[in-house]
């Protein structure tokens, strides 16, 4: 019951032999996918495999696509929903750290909302790259009136320093588009206070695949979250299938007929 997440759409099946093709097929420099002004080739994909960092092209366009299949929102344009799944903004994965330029930079991202009506959203999703190193995800819940974060390596922190550069920002961009204070009222959220775990990454590779978890999940209301560790292998075998039918679906795919 409820909207699929990413395992359970895993779960429906991984085809072992279509991944050997691709792996055969394409050379480094093709294309499997091109969609959201990103090319996805082969050579990125090669970040697929276990134990390799993701490509950061493939974290941004991954986001996109599930962005996209859940009716959320980008800088374009405001989320619509869908059938069980409220209306969720999806921040770039530049956002976060062109606020906290300099500290913190409410200028620098002021003009990435100016065709959204944040406030009317249910949440705002933004994955955040951490110095190059690290992936996580936060969360705007705007529905609730608090501040979230999730992160696979994270029991050492809270986190409470990203809470309050978005709090700074929710009563800027409040300011801003609405032209009055922030009503009260508005929290801070921590996992493990609410006894919620927040599934831990075993190795330091797998951040990326993560925060597209964490992002997902939060997307369709899934938390208690529903993978963990044990999921992630099969999880980015199923990613890689993923872009390589949307490649074909959109026909710009190099190598398209390796479903037959």
């Amino acid at each position: 019951s409820g909207p699929k997440t990413p395992i359970d759409l895993a779960n429906e099946g991984v085809d072992e032999e279509l991944l050997k093709k691709i792996r055969r097929s394409f050379g480094p420099k093709e294309v499997i996918v091109e969609n959201y002004d990103l090319d996805i080739t082969q050579e990125k994909i090669d970040a697929m495999k276990d134990g390799e960092w993701l490509n950061s092209e493939v974290i941004m366009w991954w986001l996109e696509w599930w962005r996209e299949r859940t009716g959320g929102g980008s800088q374009k344009e405001m989320p619509k929903g869908m059938d069980g799944i409220g209306k969720n903004w999806f921040a770039n994965t530049y956002f976060y750290s062109k606020l906290t330029d300099e500290g913190y930079s409410y200028k620098n991202v002021k003009r990435w909302t100016k065709k959204i009506k944040i406030f009317e959203c249910d949440k705002m999703i933004i994955p955040i790259n951490s110095n190059n190193v690290h992936w996580y995800l936060a969360c705007i819940n705007f529905k609730e009136k608090r501040t979230e974060v999730y992160d696979s390596m994270g029991s050492s922190s809270n986190h409470d320093e990203v809470h309050d550069q978005l709090m700074k920002w929710l009563k800027d961009e409040h300011q801003d588009k609405l032209g009055k204070p922030l009503e009260g009222g508005w929290t801070k959220w921590y996992a493990k206070q609410n006894n919620i775990s927040v599934p831990q990454q075993m190795n330091c590779f797998d951040c990326g695949v993560f925060a597209c978890m964490f992002a997902a999940c939060v997307s369709v209301d899934c938390v208690p979250f529903n993978f963990t560790q044990a999921d992630i292998r099969l999880i980015r075998r199923w990613m890689v299938q993923v872009m390589y039918k949307e490649g074909v679906k959109l026909g710009n795919c190099a190598h398209p007929n390796l479903l037959d």
